[in-house]
């Protein structure tokens, strides 16, 4: 049994993962990395300050139309209201920042990648290692991420995926000090949530570009030769469209089928 199948194997190879890319993505940029993930972190906070400030507000309207703005129910009203706003600008301008970091980040991480691919292909100037077949497999799927453009995206998932852990479990929290229940039954439901999405991206992205690479391609290669104006003279003259075809479908069809 592979450490991964063991129990808690598996949260343990996710930890291992997001570690490892938390520190390719930090070799690349530490500055724009470092304000990212600050931004990330402000985005992630902002929406819960939101969510207390509104409770304030909505609790002090009555007071405040019964008494006036003079009162001290409309004095705190004011205040939850001038609050939303600064967390409303807040929100906006961390918004902003962090979608430039992203860019920025993205661009160094994807030549870092490019770079770690490169090395990784040509040092040592032996290729006994580049024979193994789980190294080749490894170095195939990184290639076709790349290829495939996945690199691109990444670093604003992973921002993202702070952002809303940040604001689910401060969320949590607050509710605990309201209904606990209430709290419980939105962390188990989050967790149950979390847990079926990871599996169905791990069948989706992992699986596909590191089983079915092989496959993808020939299929991406005959549908570019059926649509592409380079062969289309040879394809008609020759009748070669229904074999083509069925190709391109029984390549197709091998690729999706471990997904």
């Amino acid at each position: 049994m592979s450490s991964a199948d063991r129990p808690g194997g598996m949260s343990r190879t996710v930890v291992r993962a997001y570690a490892t890319y938390a520190r390719l993505v930090w070799q690349s940029s530490p500055g724009w990395t470092a304000i990212a993930v600050t931004m990330a972190v402000v985005t992630g906070l902002v929406p819960v300050g939101t969510m207390l400030t509104s409770a304030w507000l909505v609790a002090n309207v009555a007071g405040t139309a019964a008494h006036g703005l003079d009162s001290a129910a409309g004095h705190r009203a004011i205040t939850a209201l001038v609050l939303f706003a600064a967390f409303s600008v807040v929100y906006a301008v961390a918004e902003g920042l962090r979608s430039i970091a992203t860019q920025r980040l993205t661009l160094k991480y994807v030549a870092s990648v490019e770079d770690l691919s490169a090395e990784v292909s040509l040092r040592p100037a032996q290729i006994g290692h580049l024979e193994d077949p789980a190294v080749a497999a490894r170095i195939s799927a990184l290639n076709e991420a790349n290829r495939e453009g996945m690199h691109l995206d990444s670093v604003g998932a992973w921002l993202e995926v702070i952002t809303q852990r940040l604001t689910g479990w401060l969320s949590a929290l607050v509710l605990v000090f309201y209904h606990w229940w209430v709290a419980l039954i939105l962390v188990v439901g989050w967790v149950l949530l979390a847990r079926a999405l990871n599996a169905w991206v791990s069948s989706m992205l992992s699986e596909l570009f590191a089983v079915t690479g092989s496959h993808r391609r020939h299929a991406e290669y005959l549908r570019t030769l059926m649509n592409g104006r380079e062969a289309a003279k040879e394809i008609r003259v020759f009748g070669l469209a229904p074999w083509l075809s069925t190709r391109y479908f029984e390549h197709w069809m091998q690729a999706m089928r471990p997904v």
